[in-house]
């Protein structure tokens, strides 16, 4: 039984001497707690853990005073005293606790609770969450990528209609000028050379700066700027519906009808209200106040597009910093439950809110101090999340080089002895 004599030469463990020095009473006895009963129960957990990992160091056959057959011994012998159901020997629970803090170091840093948890996959949660917050990124960057696309495509279209909308207006001065037009006296009927002249410049006035286009042309042409305009109007209408939430323009102005304010009721050029080149003129002037209209719509939802954009973008960085701190996490953790040694601690879960708050950081005020960085913001952010340690070093840093620059004060100057003064130089 160990406790006697021969166990004294295993590691130096004297805990079942008290405080005298002297050895306990060998009548001795305490009864088995529920603490000792829990205790040696992970003890046994630890020393089947370390028989199968081979943790105990290596030691001749047989041999009697190894760490392992010390070990072995007294959880063994605690073991019967506890089912034997009687009160255990002193020197018994003395050598139990001392075997079990030599096995406790043998096996660090696995524990009874660690070998619990580690066979519980407890990444489970973290699978969970990670999956989760990737699935939103990806959805998000999606949403922001046809979002922007989306605002492109308006502002492309508003700068096509812009210079669709002067040549059209050029092309209708035209049209106007030549139905205004008197027509050329004729050779035979006495006009001289300079009224000849005079005509030919009062019907091709503006023709210089004007495009020369024929009333069929001109249709033509409002026609193509009506299908725009519509265009237009549906793809600002979108953005607007889908994608700025919270910040809607209102669409009363490109509603085109009865109930417009200033009586726009149509949007599309209708064939048979044109009889003339006066009508075509008219229907395009009309074209034209309708894209003003929906310009100035598409230009408010771009307005908000903008902001809701920069809105949600600062808070992008904090969700990325989040998934750096989960890919960590994953990488660490597996490697703890690989060891076996996978245990809970409060430090987990903070490491993602001092990730969420460096994010937030970066996001808020990245502008500031990321201008020549060559990632971007949101690369950073991820980085900061996957090594917190190495963002607080570079703060850590940051604020003992400031500390550095403050000016220490002056030294007081040397006085110069009055006989040294005196001196010529």
């Amino acid at each position: 039984m160990v406790g006697r004599k021969d166990a004294r030469a295993a590691p130096a463990n004297d805990s079942f001497a008290d405080a005298s020095g002297k050895g306990a009473a060998p009548d001795a006895s305490v009864q088995a707690t529920d603490l000792f009963r829990q205790s040696l129960a992970d003890a046994e957990q630890l020393l089947s853990h370390a028989a199968h990992s081979g943790r105990f160091p290596l030691e001749p056959v047989g041999a009697k005073e190894g760490v392992k057959g010390w070990v072995i011994d007294a959880i063994l012998n605690a073991r019967a005293a506890v089912d034997g159901g009687k009160p255990i020997p002193k020197e018994t629970a003395a050598a139990f606790w001392a075997a079990f803090a030599d096995l406790s170091r043998i096996t660090s840093p696995v524990t009874a609770a660690s070998l619990e948890l580690s066979n519980k996959s407890p990444i489970k949660l973290l699978k969970a969450f990670v999956v989760v917050l990737s699935s939103f990124v990806i959805a998000f960057s999606i949403f922001i990528s046809v979002k922007e696309s989306i605002a492109k495509q308006v502002s492309q279209l508003i700068t096509e209609q812009n210079e669709a909308a002067l040549k059209l207006w050029s092309q209708v001065q035209y049209v106007r000028n030549q139905a205004a037009a008197p027509a050329l006296p004729a050779e035979d009927s006495g006009a001289t050379a300079t009224e000849r002249r005079a005509y030919a410049a009062a019907a091709l006035r503006s023709s210089e700066t004007a495009a020369r286009v024929t009333p069929d042309e001109l249709f033509a042409g409002v026609v193509e700027f009506s299908r725009k305009n519509n265009w237009l109007r549906e793809t600002a209408t979108q953005l607007n519906n889908y994608f700025n939430f919270g910040v809607l323009v209102d669409i009363a102005p490109v509603v085109f009808n009865e109930t417009h304010p200033d009586k726009l009721t149509r949007i599309n050029v209708r064939p048979e209200i044109i009889r003339s080149a006066s009508d075509v003129i008219n229907e395009a002037f009309h074209q034209v106040l309708v894209y003003q209209h929906i310009r100035n719509f598409a230009q408010a939802v771009q307005q908000k597009t903008i902001i809701s954009t920069a809105v949600v973008s600062n808070f992008l960085p904090a969700i990325y910093a989040l998934l750096g701190a989960a890919l960590y996490g994953f990488r660490h953790y597996a490697k703890l439950v690989e060891q076996k040694a996978y245990t809970k601690s409060s430090a987990n879960s903070a490491r993602y809110f001092i990730a969420l708050i460096a994010g937030t950081v970066v996001g808020l005020f990245g502008t500031l101090f990321l201008q020549n960085s060559p990632l971007p913001p949101l690369a950073i952010a991820f980085l900061v999340g996957y090594a917190v340690e190495a963002f607080f070093s570079r703060l850590d840093g940051f604020i003992e080089r400031f500390r550095g620059n403050e000016s220490a004060p002056g030294a007081p100057a040397a006085e110069i002895p009055a006989s040294q003064a005196a001196k010529p130089a």
